[in-house]
């Protein structure tokens, strides 16, 4: 059967392959189907010349990923896919798949939406669609009937992530990935799935909640693999909680320096599960930058969100950052519902104390289907309804703050937190930070440069 798989375009992507897409085309394809990805992320496609691209493939299926950023990209393609039945998946068709399913279509042409990992639920699906079983038979599976919803019975979630095949790459069209990591050739991967923690700001039903992994040597053979034959030497571990079992880490690392991979790599981390001891293996192992979800300095917030961390253990995590000699990079969030001012002007402070490599500023946005929304709501606040999720701006004010005030907030603790990042670099000039901090500035510098002369040059040619 012949498949197509849709990333649509959001507002500041990444240029990196979708994974989730990866995963799903890889155990078609080795099931005998024939699979095309179609990322309009990087290819930007106009929709007339999309519909030919898919009509020259001829699917039986196709397949649209959906985040809540991509939420109104998604149903778009799909209205102007009338003739071809189309499967929904992602975070946010799981989350609200109701609103995926109202699209109207010719006769016989039908509307799903996957709910979770599909991995498994896609092969059945196929399986349908070439009439090996019956509808009711596809498990995690939304679909209409008439006018009433059906949802059909949940596929238990996989817990042996070893036995998910390894992506094959080549269902990419690889040429369009040009990442760079420390200027070395990157790419993406994933070695977890859920999370066993609660933040109030997440959704939590797309993986499930129960913190699943791929042993150490299965993830070494996908870095061997995309080491060997597409020479990548960089990789951004887009796993949520990467650190959380040590053992395993220790592993990884181990086997890095055993196969002697040279390879420089990035990952997520809470701030309390890393010491020293960890830091050195993962630095000497090529671990260059660890981001860490801070969030706040009030107690009172962190107790409200289950962050579960405390402000001095974030402070710990930076210190040992520098000391080590490994990027850190902070994730703040202001504008929680029951925030004043100086909450705010505190986590901004805090942040330029701590001060790790990095820090990114977030005005909160309480997303449906989790705690921190429902809390804002029972709080009195209204969100706006109509909110565009593809950008970052405030979708509530309290009595604290108005919208332009958390504006206004964000734009000074970005201002006020170079400043102190400057100044610490200008202190300790022979500092691992100051390093870092001098080589960013020359490659922004270079890149400037080297656009400019581009520039130059085709001004030049053109006259010529």
């Amino acid at each position: 059967m012949n498949i197509c798989l849709i990333q649509p375009k959001t507002v500041g992507y990444d240029n990196f392959p979708p994974l989730g897409l990866g995963y799903i085309g890889t155990v078609a394809k080795v099931a005998g189907h024939s699979v095309k990805i179609i990322d309009l992320e990087i290819e930007q496609k106009k929709y007339a010349d999309l519909i030919v691209e898919i009509k020259q493939h001829n699917p039986k299926l196709v397949g649209i990923t959906s985040t809540i950023r991509s939420k109104k990209e998604a149903l778009k393609i799909a209205e102007l896919l009338k003739d071809y039945n189309v499967v929904f998946g992602g975070p946010q068709s799981t989350s609200e798949p109701e609103e995926y399913l109202k699209r109207k279509t010719v006769e016989q042409i039908k509307t799903f939406v996957l709910k979770g990992e599909s991995e498994k639920t896609f092969l059945k699906l196929l399986d349908y669609l070439d009439e090996k079983i019956s509808l009711e038979q596809v498990t995690n599976l939304v679909y209409k009937k008439g006018e009433e919803v059906i949802t059909s019975e949940a596929e238990p979630i996989i817990k042996d992530l070893d036995t998910i095949p390894i992506v094959d790459r080549s269902i990419f069209n690889l040429p369009r990935y040009n990442s760079k990591f420390f200027l070395k050739k990157a790419t993406n991967i994933i070695t977890s799935r859920g999370c066993p923690f609660r933040c109030s700001f997440c959704f939590h039903d797309f993986h499930g909640k129960i913190y699943r992994r791929r042993s150490a040597k299965n993830v070494i053979a996908e870095i061997e693999y995309l080491y060997n034959t597409f020479n990548y030497r960089a990789f951004i571990i887009y796993d949520d909680n990467f650190t959380v079992d040590k053992q395993r880490l220790i592993d990884i690392c181990n086997l890095i320096l055993e196969k002697k991979l040279k390879i420089l790599w990035r990952c997520l981390s809470r701030v309390n599960v890393l010491d020293e001891y960890l830091m050195r293996l993962m630095k000497k192992a090529g671990c260059q930058e660890i981001a860490f979800g801070i969030e706040s300095s009030s107690p009172e917030t962190l107790l409200r969100i289950n962050k579960m961390i405390k402000p001095e253990e974030s402070a710990k995590a930076m210190s040992l950052c520098r000391k080590v000699g490994i990027v850190s990079k902070a994730y703040m969030m202001i504008g929680f519902p029951w925030e004043t001012k100086k909450m705010i002007e505190d986590t901004i402070d805090f942040a330029c104390q701590i001060l790790p490599y990095d820090a990114q500023f977030s005005v909160l946005t309480p997303l449906p289907n989790t705690e921190i929304y429902d809390q804002t709501i029972n709080m009195g606040y209204e969100i706006d309804r109509d909110f565009d999720f593809t950008r970052f701006d405030p979708c509530f004010e309290t009595e604290n703050f108005t919208k332009e005030e958390i504006v206004t907030l964000q734009r000074k603790a970005v201002k006020k937190f170079n400043k102190a990042k400057l100044i610490y670099t200008i202190k300790h000039p022979y500092s691992h930070f100051a390093f870092y901090v001098a080589r960013e500035y020359a490659q922004e510098t270079f890149y400037k440069l080297k656009k400019l002369f581009s520039s130059l040059k085709n001004q030049l040619f053109a006259r010529a």
